[in-house]
């Protein structure tokens, strides 16, 4: 999302996915080598969302990934709007996302039901992943 242009600004994207990256748990799926011992977890699908917000104000950037099935972990950060993009998590704040964000966040909610919840298949990782939002927000 971009208050500027068409898309944000290459640099701030590839700021955000090294951030992404550096958050995201590890690994992506919890599970355990059979015979040691441990509980096997389906707690996480290795699947995130990312969000690149070129806002008025500064750089937003949320990090959401889905876990226990119908949750959403979820991280908001801020930087100011000039590199260096030196990120600052908010989501003590109680911060969520703004408005045009939400549209992002409602899109990822209604694509998850529909191919991981309620598909009569079962749940398909893959058909997520091609879901593609292409609106102007």
């Amino acid at each position: 999302i971009s208050a500027h242009r068409e898309s944000p600004d290459s640099a701030i994207v590839e700021a955000a996915q090294e951030l992404a990256q550096a958050q995201l748990p590890m690994p992506p799926v919890w599970s355990a080598a059979p015979g040691s011992g441990s509980t096997v977890s389906e707690d996480r699908y290795g699947v995130a969302i990312l969000i690149v917000h070129e806002g008025r104000e500064g750089n937003f950037v949320l990090v959401s990934w889905w876990v226990g099935e119908n949750m959403l972990q979820h991280h908001v950060y801020y930087a100011p709007p000039n590199p260096p993009f030196t990120f600052e998590y908010l989501s003590p704040t109680g911060l969520i996302a703004c408005v045009w964000e939400l549209a992002v966040l409602a899109f990822e909610r209604q694509a998850w039901i529909d191919t991981v919840l309620a598909n009569p298949s079962g749940p398909d990782i893959d058909a997520y992943l091609t879901r593609q939002l292409a609106i102007n927000i």
